[in-house]
């Protein structure tokens, strides 16, 4: 059985080659918002395997204005709660 570091390193080998897919910023003036949805990995096949297999696929919401301490919480969040198909939605608050 690996160590700690041992699987860490393996995990991390694993995720550097990932693709992150990016969708084009839409905005509408009339809802003040902007969305910009970032895909990483397999995430379409993981989120059809799960509903073959009826099991949900987790949510996360989270909130942040990107201060020093709110982005190292939300990288925190991004490396230690999230796994294989998960889902994290970020909200970026300007005011």
């Amino acid at each position: 059985m690996p160590s700690d570091t041992e699987a860490d390193t393996l995990t991390l080998h694993r995720a550097q080659p990932m693709e992150m897919i990016f969708s084009p910023i839409t905005s509408t003036s009339e809802t003040q918002r902007v969305v910009r949805t970032i895909l990483r990995g397999e995430y379409e096949s993981i989120v059809n395997e799960a509903e073959e297999g009826n099991k949900p696929v987790p949510n996360y919401l989270d909130s942040t204005d990107f201060r020093g301490e709110a982005q190292n919480a939300l990288e925190w969040r991004i490396g230690t709660a999230l796994r294989d198909g998960d889902t994290l939605m970020t909200i970026y608050d300007i005011d």
